[in-house]
């Protein structure tokens, strides 16, 4: 990590680096939006202690609670760390090359302000909004926000907060050359991956922009409808506030001010907070609809709430007339919040569902699979079983596979002392099992080839096969017998089903593991039965083949 840094260091001629987390999964379908951690500003002397920090973010609650409320386990989750050289920039912020409330307009969404980003990405301010033209790169109409402060580097390292003057608090971040250029690489970056893109960046003291990180954007949907709510019978609250994400939601107002206040949070509430912070995504699953007096539609809770589908409202100013209790209808489609509940409203607001054909990342998924999934070679005992018939990955291993058994076990019969395979375990059961004695001779044996499975001399082995026998073996055939007698190479004996390879058993008195082989589909069990409970255990390995994983299960 410090050769690597030393080296940027010489390539940048500058001691100052941003930490960003790089998870695997992070910024693709799934955004992590600020459920990980990042260092601005940070200097060689501290550069691994905030590795580590990054690291250990992914074991926050709130990383955690996302991962599980999105069905992932944490071990498919690998955490890297991003170490790219400092941006001391007067502005920075966020372009949406297509609108995620309104995908169809032709415009791209910018929105701006003064200094280091993560004032607006945390949603502490409310930014400068620039709907720019697609076509021409001219602002279509903007909306200038009061920026009175601003977050800067630190000589010593990290940042502190600026006051900006004030007269600039009410100027543009961001002047109409820059939105040209900036909509000029957004739509390349669209372009190329094939989908909209959530763009951060940022201009250094020297006018230069930098693209800082591009992924999919989420884009929803409402279904379009006629119900409505009529405002003579029902109070209007508020009719200001940004879409953050479409859609509608009613219940009780519930107010927070704090990360304390979530345990308290009630099922289906209509959240009410000034600022928006990350924490809020613990309760996500619970709330119906989300109002804040500050931010943007840019931040990492409105990327959340667009994740979750949550109807959010941000920027309302006059969100203090909200109070506790009181029960409301949130028209965040309409900008609106009315007074009570209306069911029928809310139902009609609901969202349509993900639609991810057009994704880059997908219609590249599919062209890799259409090589690697599909299965041709579906008997080994048909003519067309073939090398030169390979079609996929999925071919290639299923060949190599048959292929390599057959020769381990051709090789092994055609051993000049095959009595060293062990001896065939005499059974009812149709599965051709040969037995390897640890601590016992063949001499001992009523039969040098064969074994009867009353005569097991392991104590392991002896329940395991009781059991095998207890509860039996299909008789007769499968209504899928066909289908089954080429995926698993059955062939019929006396009206059952006989596995064409062997499996073994390795045995001593006290232990025993067993190799099942049936088709391409591996079972191994192992015990060891002691008169020291200490050493006693039973393990089982299964080693699935082609089926679909709930068939291997």
């Amino acid at each position: 990590i410090k050769k690597s840094r030393d080296n940027l260091r010489s390539r940048s001629s500058a001691d100052r680096f941003s930490m960003r987390s790089s998870a695997i999964g992070e910024d693709s379908l799934l955004s992590f939006a600020g459920q990980y951690a990042s260092f601005l500003n940070v200097r060689s002397r501290e550069l691994v202690d905030r590795y580590k920090d990054v690291i250990a973010g992914k074991f926050t609650p709130k990383a955690i609670y996302y991962l599980l409320s999105h069905s992932l386990e944490e071990t498919d989750l690998a955490m890297a760390v991003g170490c790219v050289t400092m941006i001391d920039s007067v502005a920075a912020g966020v372009a949406y090359t297509r609108d995620p409330i309104k995908p169809d307009e032709d415009y791209l969404l910018v929105n701006s302000i003064y200094g280091l980003g993560r004032y607006l990405v945390d949603g502490s301010l409310t930014p400068d909004v620039f709907h720019v033209s697609r076509e021409t790169g001219k602002i279509l109409s903007q909306e200038i926000a009061c920026k009175p402060v601003r977050l800067v580097p630190r000589e010593e390292g990290g940042t502190v907060d600026e006051p900006v003057p004030a007269a600039e608090q009410n100027l543009p971040s961001l002047d109409e050359n820059k939105l040209q250029q900036l909509t000029e690489i957004a739509l390349k970056l669209e372009e190329h991956y094939g989908c909209p893109q959530d763009i951060e960046w940022a201009v250094d003291k020297s006018g230069k922009l930098f693209i800082l990180q591009t992924r999919p954007l989420r884009v929803l949907k409402t279904r379009h409808s006629s119900s409505d709510v009529d405002p003579s019978l029902s109070k209007v609250f508020i009719c200001r506030g940004t879409i953050a994400c479409p859609g509608a939601g009613a219940g009780k107002v519930f107010r927070i001010s704090s990360p304390h206040d979530l345990p308290n949070v009630p099922e289906d509430a209509v959240l009410v907070a000034k600022n928006p912070f990350p924490g809020i995504v613990t309760v996500m699953e619970r709330i119906s609809a989300l109002i804040t007096e500050v931010g943007g539609v840019v931040s990492h809770m409105a990327t959340l709430a667009r994740e979750y589908r949550i109807p959010t409202l941000v920027g309302v100013s006059c969100s203090g007339v909200l109070q506790t209790g009181v029960e409301v209808t949130v028209d965040a489609t309409g900008g609106a919040i009315y007074r009570g509940i209306h069911k029928e409203y809310v139902e009609s607001k609901q969202h349509e569902k993900d639609s991810y054909e057009n994704l880059g990342i997908f219609r590249m998924l599919q062209k890799v699979l259409a090589k690697v999934s599909p299965l041709h070679l579906l008997n080994p005992a048909s003519d067309d079983f073939k090398a030169e018939n390979c079609e996929s990955i999925h071919d290639i291993v299923r060949f190599s596979h048959q292929k390599a058994v057959e020769e381990m076990f051709n090789a092994a019969e055609g051993l000049k002392s095959s009595d060293k395979l062990g001896v065939r375990l005499r059974s009812d059961i149709p599965l051709d099992m040969k037995v390897i004695f640890i601590d016992e001779t063949f001499e001992k044996l009523r039969d040098g080839s064969e074994i009867d499975e009353s005569d097991i001399p392991s104590e392991p082995m002896q329940s395991f096969w009781n059991g095998v026998i207890e509860e039996g073996w299909p008789a007769a055939p499968l209504k899928a017998y066909k289908v089954l007698e080429t995926s698993t190479h059955t062939r019929r004996q006396s009206g059952s089903r006989s596995f064409t390879e062997s499996s073994f058993a390795i045995l001593s008195n006290e232990y025993m593991i067993v190799g099942l082989h049936m088709g391409y589909h591996f079972t191994t069990v192992e015990a060891m039965c002691t008169d020291d409970v200490n050493r006693n255990f039973i393990r089982i390995q299964y080693k699935e083949g082609g089926a679909a994983l709930d068939r291997r299960i």
